[in-house]
């Protein structure tokens, strides 16, 4: 059997100079993957790296004293959009009368985009606003030509063809059709006349056009992907002007499991979070409380008070809420310091005609409730 080769055991001086580990590892030294950890100053760093909007302070439409107490806000921000909904006969669009009176006291200009066709100059002219000094848009029949026209506007104050401060004012975007489901619900009025005609059963044609569902798309594109980002970069410290959209919109009941029903504006998922306020004018349901008077000899309808609600604050999150009397010249608070001061002021103009108009209001949004269900 042959002997195992007997091994030399090799001193470290002799190992290192045999492997030339000192040369190895200067000429195979891998790269550092970390470097040595080292005071930092995140203020430097961020300077580096991050591009922050440099913002005008916030600055507002104003509203009048029962706005302003409820809200605890001066108005509406500018350079957001806003909505305040309600059921019917609620007298939603004094928030439009009265943004405009005030917008124009400041040199503001007031665009209407007036698209539910029901408008009035005598009352607008009562609460103080010179129509020379508006620009007034009504021959609007669907929610995308309202956008469209909105953003023209946009376009010609961005260009310097449109140099002031504007505040959009649509009424109201829940009796504005989508064109889109316009032309379905065309579509499917002509399947019924020629099944008729052609002596067919009716009953099995798929219903309509899922109307809200393709207004919300409309909505969540045109708003909420396109016209809020064109009126937030008003507030951009490097552009002169604001813009500012305030939505009158409608409310429909939505039951709920629990039996507590709810008021949902219409196109309200698709609007949720291009909103800085939300407001709620109204009851759920029933009537608002009528405040009268007599007048010789006629009783006269001079308000409406309901609640009024905060429902969004996206400014600083704080939610308020109260009542307030509707008048034909704006908001006052339902108070009895309020009302007395009010009726003072105004008891020579009343008529009938306040009355008249929110019956009208509550004819016409009935209607619409009406063909929703």
């Amino acid at each position: 059997m042959a002997r195992k080769k007997e091994e030399t055991k090799l001193s470290q001086e002799e190992l290192e100079s045999k492997f030339d580990l000192e040369k190895n590892n200067k000429s195979d030294k891998k790269p550092v993957l970390f470097s040595e950890k080292k005071d930092w100053d995140l203020q430097k760093y961020k300077k580096t790296k991050v591009v922050q909007a440099n913002y005008k302070p916030i600055s507002f439409v104003k509203m009048g004293d029962a706005f302003q107490e409820i809200t605890g806000f001066p108005g509406f921000p500018e350079g957001f959009i806003h909505m305040i909904y309600g059921a019917s006969d609620v007298g939603k669009t004094t928030a439009l009368l009265e943004a405009a009176y005030h917008a124009q006291k400041e040199g503001k200009l007031p665009i209407f985009i007036i698209t539910e066709k029901k408008w009035s100059w005598e009352r607008a002219t009562k609460m103080g606003i010179i129509e020379e000094e508006t620009i007034f848009e009504d021959n609007l029949s669907f929610i995308e030509e309202a956008c469209d026209k909105i953003n023209s506007y946009l376009e010609d104050q961005r260009s310097g063809n449109l140099p002031r401060d504007i505040v959009f004012l649509w009424d109201a975007l829940g009796s504005t059709p989508s064109r889109a489901e316009w032309k379905a619900q065309e579509e499917h009025e002509e399947l019924v006349r020629k099944t008729l005609e052609a002596g067919g059963d009716i009953s099995e044609l798929a219903k309509g056009s899922g109307g809200m569902m393709t207004a919300n798309r409309v909505v969540r594109e045109k708003i909420g992907r396109f016209l809020q980002h064109k009126i937030t970069a008003t507030r951009n410290a490097d552009y002169p002007y604001n813009a500012t959209l305030i939505i009158i919109n409608h409310g429909y009941i939505s039951p709920s499991p629990t039996g507590v029903a709810s008021l949902v504006p219409y196109c309200g998922a698709a609007l949720k979070y291009s909103l800085a306020f939300q407001i709620r004018q109204g009851k759920v349901s029933g009537t608002p409380k009528k405040h009268t008077a007599t007048k010789d000899g006629v009783d006269v309808t001079w308000g409406l008070e309901v609640p009024f609600i905060f429902e969004k604050n996206h400014i600083n999150g704080i939610s308020r809420e109260g009542n307030v009397i509707v008048t034909p010249h704006g908001y006052i608070l339902a108070t009895k310091d309020s009302i007395e001061k009010y009726k003072k002021e105004h008891r020579e103009e009343w008529s009938d005609d306040f009355e008249k108009y929110y019956q009208d209001d509550a004819e016409l949004e009935d209607n619409e409730q009406a063909e929703l269900d």
